[in-house]
C-alpha cells in the first residue's frame, strides 16, 4: 500500500514538471518568418468586405495549438484552441465585432508564440 502511495505522488510530480516545461515553451515569441513556408502575405490574408481574416494553416512547419485576438491594452479578446485541425486548414476569423483599433493576432506552438499586429477599420 506504501508503495502505490509512493508511486502516485511520483507521477504528479513528473506530470506537474512536465506541464510546466510546456506552459514556460509558450511564453516567448517567435518570428512568423523562421516557420512558414511562403511569404507573410500568403499565411495572412484579409477579405475586407466580408470581414474575415484568413489563416493558411498549409504554410507553416509547425502545427498551431491556439489562436487569440488581444487588444491594445492586453486585453483577450477571442482565443480558440486549434491544434485538432488538420494541417492543410485554411482558418476563418470574422472582425465583424471588433472595434476600430489595432490587435494582436497570436498564434501559440509548442516552440512559443507568434504574433501579427492587425488594423480594424
Amino acid at each position: 500500500m506504501n508503495v502505490s502511495k509512493y508511486l502516485f505522488v511520483v507521477i504528479i510530480a513528473v506530470c506537474a514538471i512536465h506541464s510546466n516545461a510546456q506552459t514556460a515553451a509558450l511564453e516567448g515569441s517567435i518570428s512568423i518568418s523562421n516557420y512558414t513556408t511562403s511569404a507573410e502575405s500568403e499565411v495572412f490574408f484579409f477579405d475586407t468586405e466580408e470581414e474575415i481574416c484568413f489563416v493558411d494553416f498549409a504554410n507553416f512547419n509547425l502545427n498551431i495549438n491556439s489562436i487569440l485576438i488581444v487588444d491594445s491594452k492586453g486585453n483577450e479578446i477571442f482565443s480558440e484552441e486549434v491544434w485538432d485541425l488538420p494541417v492543410n486548414t485554411i482558418y476563418e476569423l470574422s472582425t465583424k465585432d471588433l472595434k476600430s483599433g489595432t490587435y494582436h493576432l497570436i498564434l501559440n506552438t509548442y516552440k512559443g508564440n507568434m504574433s501579427k499586429d492587425i488594423e480594424i477599420r
